[in-house]
């Protein structure tokens, strides 16, 4: 019974430090106004060519990664290279920064004896 106990106190623990992380980051991008500072950076990573299509993966990955909207990120692909080539980047890089956030999640959420 102990085991169990200790078992539903770890999970309680992982999900409160998850979440004030998750709220700490939120505040952090609020009062350093994030939405406003990406699409000026994406659009100039079309001016670095295909380096800048890199860029866009990159900033797809990390904004899944950290819980952050991709939609300005797909609107910023889609203004800076049009919307066939926007799409063509949006999509898969949505999915692959999906399927990261997916794996980290089941990785730091799993039950660690289990790892």
């Amino acid at each position: 019974m102990d085991d169990l106990l200790a078992r539903a106190h770890a999970a309680r623990v992982r999900v409160l430090v998850g979440a004030a992380l998750l709220a700490a980051f939120l505040v952090a991008a609020h009062v350093f106004a994030l939405h406003e500072r990406v699409p000026p950076l994406l659009e100039a990573a079309r001016g670095l060519g295909p380096r800048g299509v890199f860029v866009h993966v990159v900033a797809y990955l990390v904004a899944a990664l950290l819980a952050l909207p991709l939609s300005p990120i797909t609107v910023a692909a889609g203004a800076s290279y049009g919307v066939a080539a926007g799409v063509a980047l949006a999509v898969p890089s949505i999915a692959l920064g999906s399927s990261a956030a997916f794996l980290v999640g089941r990785l730091v959420a799993r039950d660690p004896e289990a790892l």
